[in-house]
C-alpha cells in the first residue's frame, strides 16, 4: 500500500517524490494514517451517551477523509441533529469491510451509508497488484477478483446490517477514477456501479447516486474527456506530500493535476466532497425534521424511482442534480472489462 511503501521506501522513495529525507516521507506516512474525525473508537470508548441518531459512514480512504476533503465532517454541519461517526479505513476493500461489522452493529446506529468499492475495482484491474493480493488475504481465497465477488461481498454487508440493525442503509454509488468518463477503468466503476445498484435493488436499500451527481457536474463543465487515470502511485504519494509538507490545500493540488473533482484521480477536493454530501443529505433527509441542538434544518425527502437505467459502456449522459436516491429494479452487474488500463491501476488507492 501507499503508507507502506512510503514507510519503508527510505531514502529512495523519498527522493522520487522530491522529499529531503526517508523521514519525511515516514511523516507523510503517518499523518495519512492518523485518526479520523469521531471514529468508531471513539464513539466506543465515550463515557458521556450521545441523544443524537447514530450514523455510521462506512468505506475506505475517501470516508476516512485525510487523504481526501472530509465530506463526514461536512455532513456534521450539515446536520447537527445526528452523530456522525468515520468508520473509513485506508486501502479497504469490501471483504474487509465484511470483516469488521460488528464495531459497526456496537454503535446501534440510526443510518449507515456505505462507500466501498475503489479499491476493489483496482482490485480487478490488475489481478497481479498489491491491491489484489492484500484482498485475496483478507477474504481468505486465492481466487482472483471479479464483479460477482464484490457483489456478494456488498450483499453480505447490507445483509449482516438488516438482520443485527434497524439501521436504513445508503449505498453510494463510486466515483469516477480520473476525469476520462470513457476510459476503461470508468467502464470498470460503471459496472461495478450496476452491482451496488443491483444490490440495493434486491435488499429493498436505498441507491445514493454519487456517480451519477460527478457525471453530471463534469458533463456541465466539458470535462468527460479530462486526464485519465494512470495508476501510478506517485501521483496520490505528490498529492499527500503536498498536502502535508508544503501545506497545500487538496483543492489546490487539484488545480495544478488539471483535476475539477479529486487531487490525485482517486480522492476528493472540496468540489467532489461536496457531491458526496449532497447525495447523502438527502439520503438522511427522512431522519431529519427539526434540530433538538439548533436552528431547522430543511431538506429534501427521499426520492424513490421505479425504474433504474441498465449500465452501459459508454460515458453517461447527465443527471439531473435534483435527483437524489434511488432504488433500482432492473439493473444487472456487466461482466468484467477484458482488458486493464495501459498502466494498470494504482496499487495504493482508496
Amino acid at each position: 500500500m501507499l503508507v507502506k511503501r512510503l514507510l519503508v521506501g527510505g531514502a529512495g522513495v523519498a527522493a522520487g517524490l522530491g522529499l529531503a529525507s526517508a523521514g519525511a516521507a515516514a511523516y507523510v506516512a503517518k499523518m495519512v494514517q492518523g485518526r479520523a474525525t469521531g471514529d468508531i473508537d471513539g464513539l466506543l470508548d465515550n463515557k458521556d451517551p450521545d441523544p443524537r441518531d447514530v450514523v455510521v459512514c462506512l468505506g475506505a480512504s475517501i470516508v476516512r477523509g485525510r487523504a481526501s476533503v472530509d465530506f463526514v465532517e461536512m455532513l456534521r454541519g450539515r446536520l447537527p441533529q445526528l452523530q456522525f461517526v468515520n468508520g473509513g479505513i485506508n486501502n479497504e476493500t469490501a471483504d474487509d469491510v465484511l470483516q469488521r461489522l460488528d464495531e459497526v452493529i456496537a454503535c446501534r446506529p440510526k443510518a449507515v451509508l456505505i462507500l466501498i468499492g475503489t479499491n476493489d475495482a483496482q482490485a480487478i484491474l490488475n489481478p497481479a497488484g498489491v491491491v489484489a493480493r492484500r484482498r485475496q488475504k483478507s477474504a481468505g481465497t486465492s481466487q482472483e477478483p471479479t464483479i460477482e465477488a464484490y457483489q456478494q461481498a456488498l450483499k453480505a454487508i447490507v445483509s449482516e446490517l438488516v438482520d443485527r440493525t434497524q439501521a436504513r442503509i445508503g449505498l453510494c454509488s463510486l466515483p469516477p477514477l480520473g476525469q476520462d468518463l470513457s476510459a476503461p477503468e470508468n467502464v470498470m466503476v460503471r459496472e461495478l456501479n450496476a452491482a451496488i445498484r443491483a444490490v440495493a435493488e434486491g435488499t429493498g436499500e436505498a441507491y445514493v447516486p454519487v456517480y451519477e451527481e460527478m457525471a453530471a457536474y463534469l458533463e456541465a463543465a466539458s470535462a468527460t474527456d479530462g486526464p485519465a487515470f494512470t495508476g501510478d502511485w506517485r501521483v496520490s504519494a505528490r498529492s499527500l506530500t503536498q498536502h502535508f509538507i508544503v501545506g497545500k490545500s487538496y483543492d489546490a493540488i487539484a488545480e495544478r493535476e488539471g483535476l475539477l473533482l479529486s487531487p490525485d484521480y482517486i480522492h476528493l477536493n472540496t468540489a467532489g466532497a461536496s457531491i458526496v454530501a449532497d447525495a447523502s443529505t438527502e439520503f438522511l433527509a427522512g431522519l431529519v425534521t427539526t434540530s433538538p441542538y439548533g436552528d431547522a434544518v430543511t431538506v429534501k425527502p427521499v426520492v424513490t424511482m421505479v425504474e433504474a437505467p441498465s449500465p452501459v459502456n459508454e460515458a453517461p449522459k447527465p443527471t439531473e442534480p435534483s435527483e437524489p436516491v434511488v432504488k433500482a429494479e432492473t439493473a444487472e452487474p456487466q461482466s468484467s472489462p477484458s482488458t486493464p488500463t495501459k498502466n494498470g491501476p494504482s496499487p495504493y488507492g482508496a
